[in-house]
């Protein structure tokens, strides 16, 4: 073939090639490499992708990643490149032992997201399986988009994580009461299994509470006679809830490999369950600073009768009485998150908080009541009816004493009311859900005018009580119908608008009005409406008085007929 001839077949074959897309395409993988991980450290894992023609651009990826979960806990995902978004969920830790990832950009199509062999997205996983230990990090699912839709991957590479020796080794004792005992510890013990990690202490059950699969549990009995068990180990950066059977405290003893401080914790829109690592105590502000404000309600609970205290914002927006203030070593709390964020404890600096000068929670008499892991707080302010050092006590519809409290300085309480223990059917150590919840002052029966007083588990309600002191305490009293009752609002969180049930039990007028976390009302949705009984439902749109869109938030919806009035709180996201 001539030269010429040859040149011009060449170009031909490239004419041809070039308006065919799919010969163009080149044959992705996406591979993870192997790696080791410190015991007790959190290690990072690429996920790399290879193959991508120079002209061609990724914009979204969504995978799932297996690992065993008796390896590896995982504890982030971080996109690289240009995402900008996340698609879908980004983190799915205990559940099936299976971690999801995906993200989007919302650059032009013309832009990379990384370059040939770069990093799509980089996992964290806390390592606590046993020195010498292994498992596989293996892609189970993969969906790569550009322009044109759907890539298609040639090939994956699963990686192998091998568990080395931990650098720091360090022992903490923890004293365990008699009854429930709500604990954490930052270590990887030495093995983290439960019948080994309690060793030779008398505990009859073990509880946590995982997001998406809710509560794991280890019991005793189970155990004995070879049932399966849904919590075999203890990781470290969760909250346990341990029964005692022991007449005595006993000291749990736990060695291991230290787990940083720092460590990521991920957080998800609802209740966590979530273990202390830092090892001085913090104000709750300076412990939860990455959160920023997503954090509604902290509860921590002490065995020994001392019980829960708790922390609530819109108690300190408004300037109600919280008896939590900071947090401490070795304890595990409960946290409501109005939205999903991860969690990094600081690695140092004491900061000071805004301490209440009394804290009556420690010292209130609580005999006759029998403290429970369940817990409704009602709190108020009254200076007209209420001093300091006033006691205000808390009774179930069946008249059972289940909460007390001293009133602090400026007239305020925040009374912790406890639940009746589901598997103690002989016993009645308070309310339930839907329970109406009845007062006394300093041993005087008390009404409630406003509020709420209805029970909720991790509930915490505002309540404004009257005495009625020539009245003789009847726990029938509360449980009359009242004129008007409101419903949680539904969805909730939520954007654009939602919507707000409500029952009207009475003929009567009705007002409702939204409020801001501060107090300052931002809203009227109905202003002293006549209505009959019946089931009513209203809607707000996330707009002021005025129609300007109000910011993400708590607010609160507050609907009153005569001297009967009920809150609930609202969560708006943008």
């Amino acid at each position: 073939m001539k030269l010429k001839d040859r040149g011009f077949f060449l170009i031909t074959v490239l004419v041809v090639f070039l308006s065919v897309p799919s010969l163009l395409k080149s044959q992705i993988t996406i591979t993870i490499p192997n790696r080791n991980g410190t015991r007790g450290a959190t290690v990072e894992v690429p996920v790399q992708i290879q193959g991508i023609s120079v002209g061609d651009s990724v914009l979204a990826y969504q995978m799932t990643i297996w690992f065993d979960s008796s390896i590896l806990q995982a504890v982030g995902a971080n996109s690289q490149g240009t995402m900008t978004e996340f698609w879908g969920e980004t983190y799915v830790g205990p559940k099936t032992d299976t971690v999801r990832v995906g993200a989007f950009t919302t650059n032009e199509p013309g832009t990379r997201l990384v370059p040939d062999a770069g990093i799509l997205v980089k996992l964290e996983f806390l390592v606590i399986g046993e020195i010498g230990t292994s498992t596989q990090i293996r892609i189970v699912d993969k969906k790569i988009f550009n322009k044109d839709g759907e890539m298609t991957v040639a090939n994956t590479t699963d990686g192998l994580l091998t568990v080395t020796a931990g650098s720091t080794v360090t022992a903490v004792d923890i004293t365990l009461h008699p009854d429930w005992n709500l604990a954490s510890f930052p270590i990887i013990a030495d093995n983290n299994t439960i019948p080994d990690v309690f060793d030779n202490l008398q505990i009859e059950r073990v509880i946590s509470y995982f997001f998406g699969e809710g509560a794991k549990s280890w019991d005793k009995q189970r155990y004995d006679l070879g049932f399966y068990n849904d919590l075999q180990s203890l990781d470290g950066i969760h909250g346990y809830w341990v029964l005692s059977y022991s007449s005595v405290q006993e000291i749990w003893h736990i060695s291991g490999n230290t787990i940083t401080s720092t460590t990521p914790i991920p957080f998800y829109s609802g209740w966590n369950l979530v273990g202390y690592l830092p090892q001085t105590d913090y104000s709750i502000a300076h412990a939860f600073q990455s959160l920023d404000t997503l954090y509604s309600r902290v509860l921590k609970y002490e065995g020994g009768g001392v019980g829960y205290t708790t922390w609530d914002r819109l108690r300190e927006n408004l300037g109600y009485y919280n008896d939590l203030q900071r947090l401490f070593p070795n304890f595990g709390y409960w946290v409501m998150m109005d939205s999903a964020r991860t969690l990094e404890y600081p690695s140092g600096g004491l900061q000071s908080s805004k301490l209440i000068a009394k804290y009556y929670h420690s010292t209130v008499n609580q005999d006759s009541i029998i403290i429970t892991p369940w817990v409704c707080d009602f709190y108020g302010r009254q200076e007209d009816i209420l001093s300091e050092g006033d006691t205000v006590e808390a009774f179930d519809s069946d008249g059972i004493l289940c909460g007390r409290t001293l009133v602090v300085s400026g007239s305020m309480f925040t009374v912790h009311v406890y639940g009746d223990d589901p598997s103690t059917t002989e016993i009645d150590e308070g309310s339930v859900n839907g329970d109406t919840v009845q007062f006394k002052i300093n041993g005087n029966s008390a009404i409630v005018i406003n509020g709420n007083n209805i029970w909720t588990d991790k509930g915490s309600e505002y309540v404004e009580l009257s005495l009625e002191s020539s009245e003789v305490f009847n726990h029938q009293m509360s449980v009359q119908p009242q004129s008007v009752s409101i419903l949680q609002n539904f969805p909730n969180p939520f954007n654009a608008r939602t919507n707000i049930s409500y029952k009207v039990n009475l003929p009567c007028h009705v007002t409702m009005n939204i409020y801001d976390a501060t107090g300052k009302m931002v809203r009227e949705l109905m202003a002293n409406r006549f209505q009959t009984p019946g089931q009513y439902r209203i809607q707000w749109d996330g707009r002021s008085g005025e129609g300007n869109r109000v910011s993400s938030g708590v607010y609160v919806c507050r609907i009153q007929a005569g001297k009967i009035r009920y809150s609930i709180k609202m969560v708006l996201l943008f």
